[in-house]
């Protein structure tokens, strides 16, 4: 079995290796013969936890930074993350130099990048009140509702379609916790976001708590590495999904996934 590298940015995957086995700790910056590797920046959303964020100390934490660093030394890349708000994260994305990691393909968004294979799902759920709950079976349900939506953000063709038709009106925020703020405050009738992300809220943030998931969830998005098309990276992420499955043959992997899912939730 393959070593993971024990400078996880978020994760310690220490119980995923054998009791037994020995490791050494290598500077994988460095390729043969001690060359440095080449560096390539990705971009990513400072205010999306569990996934990516910035703590308190303003370090990088999160489960996709984490997999991306563990996929570019089995592509022979130095990774350097650039944390910015998302809207602008995707923006700068566009231009083709750097990564966009933790991004859903759009019908809108294939016009501009260039994408990966998946390497996670997220489960979209829609929160209400408690107590305010509606039927939900379809996006036409969500008809002349007022709609939380985190700035930036896509939730697949069809809920962006929905919303360019003004099926719903839409009240955008920055931060997860906004959306929460807006739904106990009466601003908006629902929002919309991943349930770990939810999940996570709920646990720390008192008008979270306040808050449900209907019974159907809105969808199941991938999530994958965007590169924009005016760069011309597309021999680039052919290693990255090489490298991706290498990690996911690993033994580790779904340990990994299970030990993200541990720590966002305690």
């Amino acid at each position: 079995m393959a070593a993971f590298s024990q400078d996880y940015v978020d994760i310690d995957l220490g119980d995923v290796l054998d009791e037994e086995e020995k490791t050494t700790i290598i500077d994988k910056t460095k390729g043969e013969g001690g060359k440095d590797l080449p560096e390539v920046i990705f971009l990513m959303d400072k205010d999306y936890p569990p996934y990516m964020y910035l703590d308190k100390d303003k370090k990088i934490r999160g489960l996709y930074p984490s997999m991306i660093k563990e996929i570019s030394f089995r592509m022979g890349i130095n990774p350097k993350f650039e944390p910015l708000r998302w809207d602008k994260a995707v923006e700068e994305a566009k231009k083709g130099k750097k990564g966009l990691i933790g991004v859903y393909k759009s019908t809108m968004r294939e016009k501009y990048f260039d994408f990966s294979e998946p390497y996670y799902d997220e489960i979209i759920r829609i929160y209400v009140l408690r107590g305010k709950e509606f039927p939900y079976e379809r996006i036409q349900d969500l008809k002349f509702k007022t709609v939380g939506w985190k700035k930036g953000f896509s939730y697949g063709s069809r809920m962006d379609k929905a919303r360019e038709l003004k099926y719903f009106k839409v009240k955008e925020r920055k931060t997860i916790e906004g959306l929460f703020d807006d739904l106990a405050a009466g601003k908006t009738n629902c929002l919309v976001i991943d349930e770990m992300s939810a999940l996570r809220a709920q646990l720390n943030h008192e008008p979270a708590q306040k808050a449900k998931h209907l019974e159907m969830a809105l969808a199941e998005n991938s999530v994958y590495l965007a590169f924009g098309k005016q760069g011309k990276q597309k021999e680039l992420i052919e290693k990255f999904n090489k490298g991706l499955l290498e990690l996911q043959l690993e033994q580790g992997f779904s340990k990994m996934i299970n030990n993200f899912i541990r720590d966002a939730i305690n």
